[in-house]
């Protein structure tokens, strides 16, 4: 337990009182020891938050672990064996679409909040009445978090501190969540705190922006630069050089690619994008996450000799021995048949196919 006392009271009496408060910023939470003392600590920078928020009105935490976590609406598509087009996998890319709504059916992405407050509205479902059994949960932010914002600076969707998660969030990344109706603040005791401890947000993401062709934002500067770029392009070179860069770098979360996709520019760590089969090539310092040999067969061979190699094998067939595993049955347990929650996070009512 956290021992969070100032957002509890906060919640207190923004869901029994209803004085409309907000919770504390991330900030001032930041700043709060376990117990809730203020320490003497540095503020995160704000553009790379290390805690971001979501709110969910219809699942449990339990049934929130059954599904292994929360996945974009894309991802659960593809692992219901669902087919998506280029157009849609495309569309599905784009920040715009995802904060405008229209294709959050394909989006790529799951919503988060640097506000509490924010995350908390989510979470009660429009309940004004403090009888909501919704969950804010807290999660660690990691490379796969972007600034939604700050990406769409400047545009008509500009909303203050929404973010959102690029293909889902693992159950180990929660750090924990409030039960909205009694105001329960519990850790998860399956948060991985080793493998987030140092990670954060990646900030604001111009390049995947992706606004319609006729908006004048391609007209003003970051995204002029990014006009002629196709955004699922520049997604996969986000993930793989930025993202795979840490340890959020999984097979699970790797983008959906349109088939065939240009290898993205090699990561200065060593990672590399996907093959001309949209299959990922390992980072080449660690070999292969998940226990897979690395992609390029003749990596391994031309080990000894000293030789580099980057791209897909010489025939540019996709390795076998790339393939990410199959997933366990996300959701053996824990299926209430409950409608799903926010828009961008259903539960998946069947075995995952491979990616």
């Amino acid at each position: 337990m956290k021992g969070l006392w100032l957002p509890t009271l906060w919640a207190l009496l923004v869901l029994v009182l209803g004085f409309g408060q907000s919770l504390p910023s991330a900030e001032v939470i930041h700043s709060m020891g376990k117990r809730g003392v203020a320490v003497s600590k540095p503020a995160p920078d704000p553009e790379q938050p290390t805690t971001v928020w979501r709110g969910e009105k219809f699942r449990t935490p339990q049934e929130v672990e059954a599904a292994g976590g929360m996945f974009s609406r894309g991802l659960e598509k593809q692992r219901r064996g669902e087919t998506l087009t280029k157009e849609e996998i495309e569309s599905g890319s784009s920040l715009y679409e995802h904060a405008k709504g229209n294709r959050i059916a394909n989006s790529q992405y799951v919503s988060t909040a640097s506000d509490p407050a924010l995350g908390l509205r989510f979470g009660r479902g429009g309940d004004q009445n403090g009888e909501s059994n919704g969950y804010l949960y807290r999660i660690h932010a990691d490379t796969k978090a972007i600034d939604v914002d700050a990406s769409l600076g400047g545009t008509a969707l500009q909303r203050p501190n929404r973010a959102c998660i690029h293909r889902g969030i693992p159950f180990d990344q929660i750090e924990g969540w409030y039960e909205l109706k009694g105001i329960k603040d519990t850790d998860s005791p399956k948060f991985n705190e080793e493998k987030y401890r140092n990670q954060k947000g990646s900030g604001a993401q111009p390049q995947i922006a992706g606004f319609p062709e006729t908006s004048d934002a391609w007209k003003e500067k970051p995204w002029n630069q990014y006009k002629d770029q196709k955004v699922l392009d520049n997604l996969g070179n986000f993930y793989w050089n930025k993202v795979c860069g840490g340890t959020s770098c999984n097979k699970d979360f790797q983008p959906l690619v349109s088939q065939p996709l240009p290898q993205p520019d090699a990561g200065k760590d060593g990672s590399s994008g996907p093959n001309e089969n949209g299959e990922p090539l390992c980072k080449r310092s660690n070999g292969c996450r998940n226990g897979a040999e690395p992609a390029n067969k003749n990596q391994e061979a031309n080990k000894n000799n000293g030789e580099k190699t980057t791209g897909p094998p010489a025939d540019n067939k996709p390795p076998a021995n790339n393939k990410p595993q199959p997933q366990p049955d996300i959701n053996q347990q824990g299926n209430t048949g409950k409608p799903g929650p926010e828009p961008d996070s259903e539960p998946v009512k069947n075995r995952p196919q491979k990616l």
